[in-house]
């Protein structure tokens, strides 16, 4: 989603990743997101450098079985992820993604 109620969501990751600006959303390197891989947008319309979340659920057709193989292996159901956000609307807008203990 581009923007929301006055906030500039797009304009926002373009500030953080000026990569994403190029046209395609192609693998890029992230200087200061060196583990970021791609920025997917829940908005149909066409973003430069964001995939629209048809062309994302598309491309996992494209995954190899080793590679899915692999990932499925590297992950339990005790390694869990606590990610919150804050819309900003009666302070700074805020996201947060915390890795938790078994």
């Amino acid at each position: 989603m581009e923007a929301f109620r006055g906030r500039a969501y797009l304009a926002a990751i373009h500030e953080v990743v000026p990569e994403l600006r190029a046209p395609s959303p192609a693998r890029f390197a992230c200087e200061r997101l060196p583990e970021l891989r791609a920025v997917v947008s829940i908005d149909e319309r066409r973003h430069d450098g964001v995939y629209a979340w048809t062309d994302f659920v598309r491309r996992a057709g494209d995954v190899q079985e080793k590679a899915l193989t692999g990932a499925q292996a590297a992950v339990s159901a005790s390694i869990s992820a606590t990610f919150s956000t804050r819309s900003g609307s009666t302070a700074r807008r805020r996201a947060s993604c915390s890795p938790m203990a078994a």
